[in-house]
This record gives structure tokens, sequence and C-alpha cells, in this order.
């Protein structure tokens, strides 16, 4: 049996607010409660470790990674 794959992190282009979910995220930022955008933040590199959110997206501002 294969290995479950972990959900992505998604961090609120709003607030911040990041947390772990199964794709589509929700309309609205559990966090803030405004309707927002949220950016994959999941770590896909093998030196992060599965399942974790990047240090470097985590600190990049959101505003900076989302598609115009």
């Amino acid at each position: 049996m294969p290995a479950k794959k972990p959900h992505p992190w998604w961090k609120c282009s709003e607030c911040g607010y990041t947390f772990q979910a199964k794709p589509p995220p929700p309309d609205t930022c559990p966090g803030c409660q405004q309707k927002c955008v949220f950016v994959d933040v999941t770590c896909y590199a093998p030196e992060c470790g599965p399942g974790t959110p990047d240090p470097q997206l985590m600190n990049t501002p959101a505003s900076e990674r989302i598609k115009k």
C-alpha cells in the first residue's frame, strides 16, 4: 500500500495565517475570516522533510508570490 501523501500547507495572502488542509483551500481564511488568495507554501525539497512548510516561502510576504 503506497504511503499517504500529506496535505499541502496554505498561507493566507491577507493575514499570513498558515494551516494544513487538502486542496482546494477554503474561500475564507480560518484566521482572519476574510476572503483571500491562499498560497501553497509546502516544501517539496527532500531537505525540508515531507509535508512541512517551506521556510523560505514562510518568510516571503504572500503578495510577492501571488501571480498577478
